[in-house]
């Protein structure tokens, strides 16, 4: 077994799901595949699956000497405060990818992903948005969010200059990669070489990009609660592997895209007053012209 030493940490609705997806399918690099999010060196964040060393080991079994790189991809990650000092005590000479884009569009974005998943309940984002003060004295929390309410705190999962100002005050910047979001948009096969470039991967000549986790809703929310339990219980029993034709089609069924909507002048104002301060320091921690997003 080979461990992993290149971690994808971040950031969620930023294009990770697309990208890791990619590298997934590259014959020299060895992506975990049982389960996309190990979300084993974030000990500071809630989570009731948290495996053993044993477990996550497990995932990279089948990584052998044709693949050049090993990873995974958690998300949660960049705004860990315990798992890059986690992985740097388990893979020292560990590379880092993280995906970035403008926090005024990721917050709602990543308000839509909860509602889909149900961690959220508030449905207008304006109105979850307002109630982060009320959260963080445990107020209007979800049943099934009490035990993580960090995850609704919008304005601080979306503070990517934050998270990547502590990053790079304990890596060097050699082994940290940036991507953002827009280049991805405008030209994925760039990113993706350059991504390579970054991994000392050789070009599989892939010309084919598509998206991954756009934004959707469940049909029926029992329904979605229903097999998100089911899921919890094959973990539980170590089958989070196992994927039965039945459970998909319910989950594909379940699913129906979800349209975007633009927050209204004053409001995108209140988060572009928000985010000012954290995305002048991404800018500056990245070299890129970044004022668009205050406009």
């Amino acid at each position: 077994m080979k461990k992993p030493n290149f971690f994808f940490i971040g950031a969620p609705k930023c294009g990770t799901t697309a990208m890791a997806n990619w590298l997934q399918e590259h014959p020299r690099i060895f992506m975990t595949q049982r389960r996309k999010e190990p979300m084993f060196f974030d000990n500071d964040i809630f989570n009731p699956d948290r495996m053993s060393l044993k477990q996550y080991e497990s995932l990279f079994r089948k990584a052998d000497d044709d693949h050049l790189v090993v990873g995974e991809a958690s998300t949660s990650y960049l705004r860990s405060l315990e798992a890059v000092q986690n992985i740097l005590e388990y893979s020292p000479s560990a590379r880092f990818l993280v995906a970035v884009r403008n926090p005024v569009e990721m917050a709602p974005s990543v308000h839509a992903q909860l509602m889909y998943t149900q961690h959220e309940t508030i449905a207008d984002f304006e109105e979850a948005w307002q109630a982060q003060e009320d959260r963080v004295q445990g107020k209007r929390l979800p049943s099934n969010s009490r035990n993580d309410p960090a995850s609704l705190m919008y304005a601080d999962v979306c503070r990517l200059g934050e998270q990547l100002e502590r990053l790079l005050g304990q890596v060097s910047r050699d082994r940290v990669m940036v991507v953002f979001m827009d280049d991805m948009k405008a030209d994925s096969r760039r990113v993706y070489l350059d991504i390579l470039d970054f991994l000392g991967v050789p070009d599989d000549g892939r010309s084919d990009f598509p998206s991954a986790n756009v934004r959707k809703r469940v049909k029926l929310p029992v329904l979605g609660k229903m097999l998100a339990y089911a899921l919890q219980y094959k973990r539980l029993l170590g089958l989070q592997g196992v994927k039965t034709g039945a459970f998909l089609k319910l989950h594909a069924w379940n699913e129906v895209p979800m349209a975007r909507t633009e927050p209204d002048e004053q409001f995108r104002k209140e988060l572009i007053d928000c985010f000012e301060e954290d995305i002048l320091l991404l800018g500056e921690l990245t070299g890129r012209d970044v004022s668009g997003w205050l406009r």
